[in-house]
């Protein structure tokens, strides 16, 4: 059995960390195309196994690496596949915003 599994069938609540970085996160997918549709709510939604990974890593982390270390490795990781010089999204900077104001 897998840690997600083992987290789903043991009723483990969500890190508030991994919900508002995946609310942020669909918020932003929704805004530029969809591409990923997340779903939260219900047993095998795509968002409950993105919310179970969340908190798998932050209770792991030992750096306690904050959001945005999140989002420049994730930038970083971005550009890489993309070969993209930057973020294009415009929701990037309201995301860096909102961790900003959830670091404090």
């Amino acid at each position: 059995m897998g840690e997600v599994e083992r987290r789903w069938e043991q009723c483990v609540p969500h890190d508030a960390r991994s919900e508002r970085l995946a609310g942020a996160l669909a918020q932003i997918d929704a805004e530029n195309d969809d591409e990923f549709d997340w779903k939260f709510g219900g047993d095998g939604d795509n968002g409950e196994a993105l919310l179970f990974l969340l908190d798998i890593y932050f209770a792991t982390n030992t750096e306690q690496q904050t959001i945005t270390d999140f989002l420049d490795r994730a930038e970083a990781r971005w550009r890489e596949l993309n070969k993209l010089s930057r973020w294009t999204s415009p929701s990037l900077a309201w995301l860096r915003e909102f961790a900003a104001k959830e670091e404090r």
